[in-house]
């Protein structure tokens, strides 16, 4: 799956400076609701209620909070490098620093699933985390998840 057609390179948002997790998530949801003409406070609350349900942080720095909206049609993404790593009640208790936000229309779940997959596939590359986390702008960072996908096996996600 070509992931340079969900996350674009003007939807990567570097250095991003929150306090917490709540916050990260609000400002996801405003700045992916500007691009998306979504209502901000709907994206957020729904990204809120998936992040009930379970944590969508999956292990080594990275989580993928994830929504369906009714009006959304094919998945869309945007990337989030935070300023410092934050508690995130990952799967593996380790502070997360790379947000990838995916957002979705219901009836592009299966397509979603797909993405979740690639996604997780990068985070089991160490060389691709690596080279994520030593970007120094967002155009590297970008550069760095848009290269080829990794052949090796994907990592687990817990509850999506």
């Amino acid at each position: 799956m070509n992931l340079t057609t969900i996350f674009l390179p003007d939807d990567v948002l570097f250095d991003v400076a929150q306090q917490n997790k709540t916050n990260v998530l609000r400002f996801a949801a405003t700045t992916a609701s500007r691009t998306l003409g979504v209502d901000p406070v709907a994206l957020f609350t729904v990204l809120e209620a998936r992040e009930l349900l379970g944590s969508t942080g999956i292990g080594r720095g990275i989580a993928v909070p994830h929504a369906a909206l009714p009006d959304l049609g094919p998945p869309r993404g945007f990337i989030l490098k935070l300023a410092r790593p934050l508690d995130f009640d990952a799967i593996d208790e380790q502070p997360v620093d790379l947000v990838f936000l995916l957002l979705f229309g219901e009836r592009w779940r299966s397509e979603y699933l797909k993405v979740l997959a690639t996604i997780a596939r990068k985070a089991h590359d160490s060389a691709v985390l690596d080279a994520m986390r030593r970007a120094t702008s967002a155009g590297d960072l970008y550069g760095c998840f848009a290269g080829p996908e990794p052949r090796d096996g994907a990592l687990t996600i817990a509850k999506t």
